[in-house]
């Protein structure tokens, strides 16, 4: 858990994050060292934020390039269709894929069901709605956690998940209740899904939704009001940013003053995870984040080298949104959304040249040609 202390640690954190919080980075930094050649290569495990759940052929092809770890949304709303009836088949083969590869997942726990009234991708705040909450998140650990159903099912392909999310960027309107961002709402969801996981494996690792850099209440005040909450500190293992910005320095200089503002509130912290930060290759001209391919493979190692040389910021690790490009939503009028042109691959699974960047920088090789189409349900959508 997070502590208060009377003077911040934080020249302690580098030697004690791995044995503080669980075995998510540790073993997917093990697994590249393998195969790196510079020890450099293997600071701060790089992962990949996913839209939705990918086949075996892709997640191979991720393991090759060295991604240590994959985010993805553990979408409430597709386990828990009917009240009490869970159903994790959308996401098992996923996991199971990501186990026999050796890829951690980070789940984020998100997405509300229809049959609890809600607003866009808004989390839930009725006393009744966050036990729901807290049930799927107990369901959740009981499928993919240590001892979980599905390990007990393979037992050849086990990697228990160690780390979970809960939600993202609630300082936005689309995840507030009632569109009115709330550190204080946010605060008893982390407070139903902590209490829960904790209960099934006391030893998860349980990370804070990282705030929004734009948006309705500011990242920066959003956190020192939730930090600064009663009870938050003992309610949290890691926190995490969302370092958006127009250049790698400023997306650097958004993640100290991050660092400063926990220092500032008496944190002693256990980690800090990088849960996405990207540029597109494309996208409206309106957007500050578009660049060109080129661009954005420099974009990546700039932030990833600025990142991993400053001593005095151990990190979880760095998440790249995203793996692939999301099919553009259309919309009228025409908005400034740079994420659909983010990933790594093309829509049509074409290697952009951010991906032999990111394999350089993970110590893994990019491999040859496009990504495989699999037969993958992929109907379903990230709630963005």
């Amino acid at each position: 858990m997070l502590r208060r202390v009377a003077a911040p640690l934080w020249t302690a954190l580098a030697t004690t994050v791995a044995l503080t919080l669980g075995v998510a980075a540790p073993a997917a930094a093990s697994h590249k060292e393998s195969r790196a050649t510079d020890s450099a290569a293997v600071d701060a495990p790089l992962g990949v934020s996913l839209f939705e759940p990918v086949g075996p052929a892709q997640v191979a092809r991720m393991a090759k390039g060295g991604v240590g770890y994959a985010r993805f949304p553990l979408q409430w709303n597709f386990v828990e269709e009917k009240p009490g009836v869970y159903d994790f088949s959308y996401y098992d083969s996923f996991v199971l894929a990501a186990a026999r590869a050796r890829i951690d997942v980070l789940p984020v726990l998100i997405g509300t069901p229809s049959f609890i009234p809600h607003r866009d991708a808004a989390y839930p705040t009725a006393a009744a709605h966050l036990r729901s909450f807290a049930a799927f998140s107990r369901a959740a650990v009981q499928r993919y956690g240590p001892g979980g159903a599905l390990w007990r099912d393979h037992p050849g392909q086990r990697n228990p998940v160690k780390t979970w999310q809960i939600w993202n960027e609630p300082n936005l309107r689309i995840y507030a209740p009632a569109g009115k961002p709330s550190p204080t709402s946010y605060r008893s969801l982390l407070f139903h899904g902590y209490n829960a996981i904790k209960a099934i494996d006391p030893a998860s690792e349980i990370v804070a939704a990282a705030m929004a850099p734009a948006a309705p209440i500011s990242d920066r005040l959003f956190l020192r009001q939730l930090i600064n909450s009663k009870g938050v500190p003992s309610h949290l293992d890691s926190v995490a940013v969302h370092p958006y910005a127009r250049t790698p320095d400023q997306s650097l200089t958004i993640l100290r003053r991050f660092m400063r503002d926990l220092r500032s509130a008496d944190i002693e912290d256990g980690g800090v995870w990088v849960s996405e930060i990207g540029w597109s290759s494309k996208g409206p001209a309106s957007a500050f984040q578009t660049k060109n391919p080129a661009g954005q493979a420099a974009a990546l190692r700039a932030v990833v080298e600025r990142f991993r040389r400053r001593s005095e910021i151990a990190l979880r690790g760095i998440t790249w949104f995203s793996w692939r490009d999301n099919k553009p939503t259309i919309t009228r009028p025409p908005t400034n959304d740079w994420t659909p042109y983010a990933g790594l691959f093309t829509f049509y699974g074409f290697p952009k040249p951010a991906w032999t960047t990111f394999t350089k920088l993970a110590g893994g090789q990019p491999g040859v040609g496009p990504l495989p189409k699999e037969p993958y349900p992929q109907l379903r959508r990230w709630p963005y």
